[in-house]
């Protein structure tokens, strides 16, 4: 198994001229965040698997697991915590930063409202996505920024003459404020500072290459109809400087001067003047969201029930098949969280807190039946596991009315199945998320730490 950044550097090298990711590396480093890309979940190296008497240390992990050795359920919580440590508002943009990366998207918001709407106003964004084009990380920071210290940040559209480069930025006093390339310096020193993070578009073009190497008719049934569509958006990318074989430090650095200077004004996300602002609005509402409603919800607990002799694990590691690899090189900054039940009686009641990637079982399961409904799991291509994928069962999910939970009646011959749905590793590895569990429960903690 390759894991997400190993895969996605590879691509990039066939993409992109010779040189161009070391040199966008170092220039992402200038940003202060660049040990990003060297999270030990998205990458390969040596590690020690280690048992823990107690919460573990996420950010030297490679995996960890939660295994429920008691006779009863036991439920894990999860809880973001974006404003540890942010005595002011650049610290508070560090911490948000380290949670989230322009890398692709489940769907895309604006036409989706319903979805993400839940999404993107409570904690699941940033435990289990954490993905954002520059419009959607600007938008999420401003309402932080207005929501925790009441202070008022100005989104900025641009755009060059061609549209080689479009971008949304930020600003707040005197400082130029870019959560999506990750940069936070003085307007006046801007020139010399911009676009740091641009190597992550680059990275995107390189996961849209994985993309387009799984068949289209294996693509129906991995993923939901709204990443399918979100690709097909994507696909008009290839007219854009950022998919060109050529890539220039200095011609990015050049396209947004000119974006700015020659095409830039003031963008509010809660205007009227595009059909989906307002639609947007109306979903956010309905939840009991006002304006700005983005992350307004982020310190709400998620729970995940362990069944008994159960287990959770968060990582990639040998037992998943390739298919779970391809997912979270497609989506960097996601990997699989695997939630292993047991099938009592060849059947399980299982909720958990985000629609999933993958529902798992034994090869020789040919039928499952998902609330209600007769569906034919095909072989991994690993052989080593039958595999129902998003396309598969997102219309099958019962999906609370809140967004907080996907419910599933499974049914099928196998011993076991194994619920996978992502997890955000750069928010576990920034100590901004706490996993505890019951007190008196029996869980056993391993994980794979870093040597």
């Amino acid at each position: 198994m390759m894991l997400p950044l190993d895969r996605l550097k590879l691509e990039h090298a066939r993409h992109y001229r010779e040189g161009a990711l070391a040199d966008f590396t170092a220039w992402f480093e200038r940003s202060g965040f660049g040990d990003m890309l060297d999270n030990p979940y998205l990458s390969d190296g040596p590690a020690e698997v280690q048992r823990f008497a107690a919460k573990p240390d996420f950010s030297v992990l490679k995996s960890v697991r939660y295994r429920n050795a008691g006779p009863s359920g036991v439920t894990l919580t999860m809880q973001v915590h974006i404003e540890r440590g942010a005595a002011d508002m650049q610290q508070l943009f560090a911490n948000f930063v380290r949670c989230t990366g322009h890398t692709h998207l489940f769907g895309d918001f604006r036409k989706h409202s319903d979805f993400f709407s839940a999404s993107y106003t409570g904690p699941r964004y940033v435990l289990f996505d954490g993905a954002g084009t520059c419009l959607l990380l600007g938008s999420m920071f401003q309402a932080l920024a207005k929501n925790l210290r009441n202070e008022d940040v100005a989104l900025h559209y641009s755009h060059t003459s061609k549209r080689e480069l479009t971008h949304v930025f930020a600003s707040w006093n005197g400082n130029f404020v870019d959560p999506d390339q990750k940069t936070w310096v003085p307007l006046t020193e801007l020139d010399d500072s911009a676009v740091f993070g641009y190597l992550f578009q680059q990275l995107g073009v390189s996961a849209y290459q994985v993309f387009l190497a799984i068949s289209p008719a294996k693509r129906e049934r991995l993923f939901s109809r709204m990443s399918r569509d979100y690709f097909d958006f994507y696909d008009d990318s290839r007219k854009q400087y950022m998919y060109q074989r050529e890539q220039s430090i200095q011609t990015v650095s050049d396209y947004f001067k000119q974006a700015r200077e020659k095409h830039c004004g003031d963008l509010d996300i809660y205007a009227t003047d595009f059909p989906w602002k307002a639609e947007f609005r109306a979903s956010t509402e309905a939840l009991g969201f006002d304006a700005p409603y983005f992350l307004s919800d982020l310190a709400r607990p998620v729970k995940i029930e362990i069944p008994a002799n159960g287990s959770f694990e968060i990582g990639l590691y040998a037992n998943l098949p390739m298919e779970a690899e391809q997912l979270a090189s497609i989506f960097l900054g996601r990997v699989p969280g695997t939630l292993t039940v047991s099938l009592a009686a060849g059947k399980a009641d299982v909720t958990v807190p985000e629609l999933p990637w993958l529902l798992c079982f034994e090869p020789d399961v040919e039928k499952v039946v998902l609330n209600g409904h007769t569906l034919e799991p095909w072989l991994s291509e690993c052989d080593r596991y039958r595999l129902l994928g998003t396309g598969d069962i997102e219309a099958l999910i019962d999906i609370a009315d809140d967004g907080s939970a996907f419910s599933m009646n499974i049914q099928a011959a196998g011993k076991r199945c194994a619920v996978v749905w992502p997890i955000n590793a750069f928010a576990l590895s920034s100590g901004l998320v706490d996993i505890d569990a019951d007190a008196r429960s029996q869980l056993e903690i391993d994980g794979r730490v870093v040597q």
